[in-house]
């Protein structure tokens, strides 16, 4: 009875590892002919806890991708491929996932990069500009909280965008503010006011901001009227 019940294990060891080596696609090793039951039962049943050993890394190994894979899109603001968590992966499956993942990784460097560069550059133009972060993706470039930036097309085309605009802007307010300066100086040198009050005016207004220029034609508004009142 006990060696009909060692057949037996030897049976249902065999199959096992022969529908694990399978599921791994990997292979397994018989028990020699010359081994005892005993030996052979014994030799097919370390197979089978091997064979799940290694089982269990696989699937530790697509939690792992999964994971990955997960937060770099997240990153990037794009859909993942669908791995199962308790999926044991092919080689092939495992080969396009690290494939997948390495070019996620290279994009997300590469972005990480641009918005380092871009957010520098933007900061600087409000500066000259006096602009305030007026929405959360703003907040994001203003206090320097990159990480929470996501790096979608939309996002690195917004900052693209940005960037453009604002340049476009400050080197219109450049212009307009040399305008306006240039008429303004020559009211005041035809109202004949004191350089005191010159010097106290244009150190009390500088930079390029759409408000500083809306205040300079407001003056070149107020200084013409003065000319056309006064010097009659």
């Amino acid at each position: 009875k006990q060696w009909y019940q060692r057949r037996v294990a030897i049976t249902a060891g065999r199959a096992e590892c022969m529908r694990l080596a399978q599921e791994l696609e990997t292979t397994f090793e018989e028990p020699p002919k010359e081994f005892t039951v005993l030996k052979k039962e014994k030799t097919l049943r370390n197979q089978v806890k091997q064979l799940i050993k290694e089982r269990q890394l696989r699937i530790r190994e697509a939690i792992n991708l999964r994971t990955q894979e997960g937060e770099l899109c997240a990153r990037l603001g794009r859909i993942p491929e669908y791995i199962q968590s308790d999926t044991v992966l092919s080689k092939h499956q495992v080969k396009e996932a690290n494939t997948r993942i390495g070019f996620l990784t290279a994009e997300k460097n590469k972005r990480e990069i641009k918005l380092a560069i871009a957010a520098k550059d933007i900061l600087e133009l409000w500066t000259e500009l006096n602009i305030r972060a007026r929405n959360e993706r703003e907040e994001h470039i203003e206090t320097g909280n990159l990480d929470s930036f996501q790096l979608s097309n939309e996002n690195m085309q917004w900052l693209e965008q940005m960037k453009q605009s604002l340049t476009m802007t400050l080197e219109e307010n450049k212009k307009l503010q040399k305008s306006l300066m240039t008429k303004i100086q020559s009211l005041w040198t035809r109202m004949e006011l004191p350089e005191e009050d010159q010097k106290k005016f244009l150190e009390q207004h500088t930079g390029f901001s759409d408000q500083l220029i809306v205040k300079l034609k407001e003056e070149v508004v107020i200084w013409f009227y003065y000319c056309c009142f006064f010097l009659i």
